[in-house]
């Protein structure tokens, strides 16, 4: 089984695009787009992308380990279905949602390290 093109059928089925799912995992979108040619990931990843798109990945991935036939996903993860809840609106939220956190990393030139720095911490 592909990962990458299981999560990008997924992706599809329920009408979210790059620049959504990249904010709901918390990578660029030429990094999505990179994991979804990718045909195995971390499993770290994998779950992000299946909370993301909120399905079962262990599920998927132990019919797979079994032998059994993976079916490619299919219309009963439409969003619908999966949820009431709307994943592009909790994109539109201010702040993050609550017990969640991201991640920022910046680089800035030595020279300009402690400027930066105390601008953080106003």
């Amino acid at each position: 089984m592909h990962i990458g093109n299981y999560l990008r059928e997924m992706a599809k089925i329920q009408r979210l695009s790059v620049a959504e799912i990249s904010q709901l995992v918390n990578k660029s979108d030429m990094g999505v787009r990179k994991d979804f040619a990718k045909p195995k990931l971390h499993m770290d990843v994998v779950e992000a992308y299946a909370k993301a798109l909120n399905f079962n990945v262990y599920e998927v991935l132990s019919k797979n380990w079994e032998g059994m036939e993976v079916e490619e996903p299919t219309e009963e993860y439409s969003r619908a279905e999966v949820g009431q809840e709307d994943r592009t609106n909790q994109l539109k939220q201010e702040g993050a949602p609550s017990g969640e956190m991201v991640t920022l990393s910046f680089q800035v030139d030595l020279t300009k390290a402690a400027k930066f720095i105390e601008l953080l911490k106003m």
